[in-house]
């Protein structure tokens, strides 16, 4: 949020409400600046970002600037983008911008979610089956006493954030369609959808059995339990028709 009308005196650290003239001059020119393209390469705010308000007889314009989605950074301001490091912006490096080229190429597997993702929009069951499974194929030693969140750090489903001095880790693109909880995933990916239909012949045009995304009957369906529901019946099918075979 950017505050108009706030002083700060940085020797005593004390903030003050010192009020903005011209409020409404002021307003036309954040909309013009939003909207000009030799300022911002795209508008970043709409008309319910900015607020008035009114503290101590004085007025304040307020203005929210919402994070911008993975697939459009960066912003760029008089053709410079910027990145937020400690205290302030600070134009960003080469590597910072190639690292938003390559997160702008539809790549899922690595971009990180916002820190409101946690592992709690995951599936539990889908986590432990898949310990399970590499456990048991002996691919990974998945160690019994790490923590799911540990578990899931260790195989990247969760990785840090090394632009950001925080070192936090989020949760991933890929992790989130592989282990998410399917309102979770929407919540992403609106169009998210896996369907599989069965027939009983070729010409059939009702299917007899079927695996959706969004099925009542499947309201946690990801990507990895989707897998191990469709591969179960697809062995089963099989096995039924090479017993006609003979």
């Amino acid at each position: 949020m950017i505050v108009l009308g706030i002083a700060e005196d940085k020797n005593k650290h004390e903030f003050s409400i010192t009020g903005v003239d011209n409020v409404e001059d002021i307003e036309t020119q954040i909309f013009n600046d939003n909207n000009n393209i030799s300022c911002l390469n795209r508008p970043v705010i709409q008309n319910n970002d900015v607020q008035i308000s009114f503290f101590q007889n004085k007025t304040i314009i307020q203005v929210i600037i919402h994070p911008e989605p993975f697939n459009t950074r960066p912003i760029t301001a008089f053709g410079k983008a910027y990145i937020r490091t400690g205290d302030r912006d600070r134009v960003a490096t080469k590597e910072q911008l190639k690292y938003f080229t390559v997160e702008s190429q539809s790549e899922i597997d690595t971009h990180l979610l916002p820190s409101t993702y946690t592992i709690e929009d995951l599936d539990a069951e889908s986590i432990k089956e898949y310990r399970k499974i590499i456990e048991e194929k002996g691919i990974i030693n998945t160690n019994s006493q790490l923590s799911d969140q540990e578990f899931l750090y260790s195989i990247g489903v969760f990785r840090k954030d090394r632009l950001s001095n925080s070192n936090e880790y989020h949760l991933t693109d890929g992790g989130l369609l592989f282990f998410g909880k399917y309102i979770s995933i929407t919540d992403r990916f609106p169009r998210f959808q896996l369907d599989y239909q069965q027939y009983n012949s070729d010409n059939s045009t009702n299917w007899n059995d079927r695996v959706s995304a969004g099925d009542m009957n499947y309201p946690t369906l990801n990507i990895f339990s989707f897998y191990n529901l469709v591969l179960a019946k697809i062995e089963t099918s099989i096995r039924v028709v090479l017993v006609k075979s003979f």
